[in-house]
């Protein structure tokens, strides 16, 4: 059975509560990078096994839990709480839907970190936001190498390993993933991400908030996310 919701302009999110038919529903839970282990693992399981639930796994590295009874609804919701699940209006939004590759160690493919820092990379950009004063959200994808198996390609900001601590910097894909993003930068180092980046979305918030980051990436045009990356104004 497709358990897709209806879309609300054009994406679809199966994060949070939704009707799966007129008896039952699904939860989508969300992870970051995929990551599942430990207690809260054990704990997930028992819930599985004490409703009887069909697990699902998303192409985004979340979890579904599905055929939840109407009955059932809010004692799953209740377990879940108290193993520290946020309702999806308080998650973090960057968290919300950023993904990685495994990358190091697991992958000889991997030039760089990946699914094991992307917690700290979003934790930085969170900094970044709140201190520009930023409540929207932005499409975030890391791959340690140019395969690109998080597909970082349609990202709003993508990085994409290039060598120790190197990343290519990709921007301008849409969060409806309807546009392919463009490489501005072939080695940034890792710890310059936020002094990059910091002009553009100041541009963003001053001059195209309607819009979402990526779109004003693509709507400001390639020559011009450059000057400005580069530190001239934009007229």
């Amino acid at each position: 059975r497709d358990l897709r919701p209806e879309p609300k302009n054009k994406l679809l999110d199966y994060l949070g509560w939704h009707k799966q038919d007129n008896s039952k529903w699904f939860v989508g839970i969300p992870l970051v990078a995929g990551r599942l282990s430990g207690d809260f693992k054990k704990s997930l399981r028992k819930i599985v096994e004490t409703y009887q639930l069909e697990l699902r796994i998303t192409p985004n590295q979340d979890i579904l839990l599905c055929n939840i009874g109407k009955y059932q609804k809010a004692s799953v919701d209740k377990d879940l709480k108290s193993l520290g699940i946020k309702t999806i209006e308080q998650s973090e939004l960057l968290a919300r839907h950023a993904i990685a590759c495994p990358a190091l160690p697991l992958c000889g493919l991997a030039i760089g970190e990946a699914e094991r820092i992307l917690p700290e990379i979003i934790k930085r950009l969170n900094i970044q936001l709140r201190k520009l004063d930023i409540q929207k959200s932005i499409l975030i994808r890391m791959t340690g190498c140019p395969n690109g198996c998080a597909r970082p390609y349609m990202a709003e900001l993508a990085l994409v390993g290039s060598g120790i601590n190197q990343y290519q910097l990709w921007l301008g894909g849409t969060p409806d993933l309807q546009t392919l993003a463009k490489p501005y930068i072939q080695k940034m180092e890792l710890s310059n991400l936020e002094s990059t980046i910091e002009p553009l979305l100041i541009n963003w918030k001053e001059k195209g908030f309607h819009l979402s980051f990526g779109h004003y990436i693509t709507k400001l045009g390639y020559q011009s996310v450059l000057e400005l990356i580069d530190g001239n104004p934009v007229p």
